[in-house]
């Protein structure tokens, strides 16, 4: 076993030793009918408008995508097509010389699809889902695919770090995640950095990664190619035509994600403040990030007990209010992964049939 492999499996062994410690801690300091009993209190219209926000929030993220998948690639013709494209590409290239486009419903199928990886395994893996969902519903090149998955990470990265910015500049991170703030956004200003240096050089590496290789073999074929169309993606972007509508469909999504838990509050009547709302999205996504379990099962119980105990909730509403939210904001990314990944598996198997007959 290599020694990134032991890494990964000595974290995701912490952190299930982590969440059941999590979920110990909370279950045994409250009763059950006391759970019950705060869980009872959730008014119903609160909780579906806020399932609402969480379908809109994947809309958001939906409509991203769509803007960074209009980077080109280049479509030279169709030998290069067949190397590096696939044969389907060839059909839906524009006459502008545009890559291949995707519907909204196929770029649903792989924001869901990737989002729901992310959730059930640890470890970020969604990401190369929706990339392998894209390019096999596009036939477009992996290297432009995968340039506007890093770029949106960077978006996302310096979406939160202005986030924790702003909260502890207000102050109002709870006193527990105090010692922690520079830190954490120390972390997410370098990792948002180094994830723009790895977009930038990823044409570079792939031409040094094809100059090994002999230049006739399908291996170094494929990978001009995608050398190629990376190329082109972060040519772009360095345009910024574009950034501005990514910067607001960036902050969108954020509202939205940060909506969803300020509804579940109402949901309960808590009596905290509307910024909150921001904070806990803050909290959850700096705890998730750093303790990875299927499900965040048991880790986002417990921060969002914790946050909402700096505004002296009581720990059996903050409970029920952690159950519900983490039912409301992860339950339907995982069903509608599984309903688009059905989907594209029984669409997939129906072609065979058509072809057949």
């Amino acid at each position: 076993m290599s020694p990134g492999a032991r890494w990964r499996v000595v974290r995701i062994l912490a952190g299930a030793v982590l969440a059941a410690a999590a979920l110990y801690l909370l279950f045994a300091s409250v009763s059950g009918a006391e759970l019950r009993q705060a869980i009872g209190q959730a008014r119903a219209a609160w909780v579906m408008a806020a399932l609402g926000t969480t379908l809109l929030t994947l809309g958001v993220v939906t409509v991203r995508w769509g803007v960074l998948l209009k980077i080109p690639g280049p479509i030279p013709g169709p030998d290069r097509l067949r190397q590096g494209y696939g044969e389907s590409a060839e059909a839906s290239a524009s006459a502008e010389g545009l890559g291949p486009r995707l519907s909204f419903g196929g770029r649903w199928n792989a924001v869901v699809i990737g989002q729901a990886v992310n959730i059930v395994f640890p470890l970020r893996f969604g990401e190369g889902a929706r990339v392998a969902v894209t390019c096999a519903e596009t036939g477009r090149p992996a290297g432009a695919v995968t340039v506007a998955m890093a770029f949106e990470r960077v978006l996302d990265t310096a979406a939160f770090a202005t986030m924790l910015l702003f909260l502890g500049l207000a102050g109002q991170m709870p006193q527990a995640f105090d010692a922690a703030l520079p830190t954490i956004i120390v972390f997410a200003i370098v990792t948002g950095a180094v994830l723009l240096a790895l977009v930038r050089s990823l044409p570079t590496l792939l031409r040094w990664a094809t100059a090994r290789l002999r230049g006739d073999s399908r291996p170094a074929r494929w990978l001009a190619a995608q050398e190629a169309s990376a190329r082109a993606a972060w040519t772009e972007l360095a345009r910024r035509r574009r950034l501005p509508l990514l910067v607001l469909l960036t902050a969108l999504g954020l509202l939205a994600s940060a909506s969803t838990n300020l509804l579940i509050f109402r949901a309960f009547d808590l009596a905290v403040p509307a910024i909150a709302a921001l904070v806990l999205l803050a909290v959850l996504q700096a705890g998730t990030a750093i303790v990875s379990v299927p499900g965040n099962i048991g880790v986002f119980h417990y921060l969002t007990v914790l946050t909402l105990g700096a505004w002296e909730v009581p720990a059996s509403l903050a409970l029920a209010v952690a159950i519900v939210l983490h039912a409301v904001s992860l339950g339907p990314r995982v069903l509608l992964g599984g309903m688009s990944a059905t989907a594209m598996s029984w669409r997939k198997r129906a072609v065979p049939d058509v072809v057949g007959r």
